[in-house]
């Protein structure tokens, strides 16, 4: 005849003890969570930086996190408040934070994790589609040898003048000769040739592209969003956790 099995599961102060741990694991997991989500930010924002090709600050600085429980992402300067995800635990998202919003699909990001067409149009794009000269399923692309800034971008500066220049309902006309120019024919304009050399106040210099006028060009997903954070997180967050633990438990 056998022994009956002691049961730890039922005894007072076992359950009195599990009960006594439990804010303790919790406190725990909370603080592991917060802390992988930092690090996967911050892994995400390096691989933005590798995956795309010369990311604007703005566009690596939108990859965000959210801590446990929290609701809103408050920022101090500027002062602005970003809604978070819908989720109770630590979080990674990519916000918005010109619209104080999280970003969708639709987004520059949201484009490269997915797929798919690129974001709305740009104000400049707008400008030049309402004046008839872009046509609506269309976006503009810097021509070979415009002047770019360090990120690839044609200058804000000089976009905005061309846009002065060709007297734009936004802009007002400048009292001097055309340096802007459109190519093509009426309803189914190529692009916009400037004249000038470095600078588009500058005198002298011979017509060339500026930008041109292209359909929207369809995207295959670049980031691997789902699938890096999936790696992070099976590398890094047991040890994590299993750190928070200790620490939580030796304050008891």
């Amino acid at each position: 005849m056998s022994t009956a099995p002691i049961r730890l599961e039922g005894l007072n102060n076992v359950r009195e003890l599990i009960a006594s741990l439990s804010p303790a694991l919790e406190k725990a997991n909370e603080r592991a969570q917060n802390k992988m989500a930092y690090e996967l930010m911050v892994a995400e924002r390096e691989q933005v930086k590798s995956d795309l090709d010369k990311p604007v600050p703005s566009t690596v600085n939108s990859i965000l996190y959210k801590k446990y429980g929290a609701n809103t992402l408050k920022f101090t300067n500027p002062s602005i408040t970003v809604p978070v995800p819908n989720i109770k635990g630590a979080g990674v998202f990519v916000g918005d934070l010109f619209g104080f919003k999280q970003a969708t699909v639709d987004d520059l990001l949201g484009v490269q994790i997915v797929g798919g067409l690129p974001a709305g149009p740009k104000r400049s794009a707008v400008i030049l589609q309402n004046f008839g000269w872009m046509k609506r399923d269309q976006v503009w692309v810097p021509a070979v040898g415009a002047p770019l800034d360090q990120y690839g971008n044609l200058r804000g500066s000089l976009l905005a003048y061309m846009l002065q220049n060709m007297g734009t309902n936004i802009y007002a006309p400048v009292k001097e000769e055309a340096k802007f120019i459109l190519i093509g024919e009426p309803g189914n304009y190529e692009g916009i040739w400037w004249k000038g050399s470095t600078s588009a106040k500058q005198k002298g210099g011979e017509w060339r592209p500026l930008i041109w006028f292209i359909d929207k060009p369809a995207y295959m997903p670049r980031y691997r969003w789902n699938e890096r954070a999936e790696q992070e997180i099976n590398a890094n967050f047991k040890q994590i956790l299993d750190w928070y633990i200790d620490d939580e438990l030796n304050k008891l």
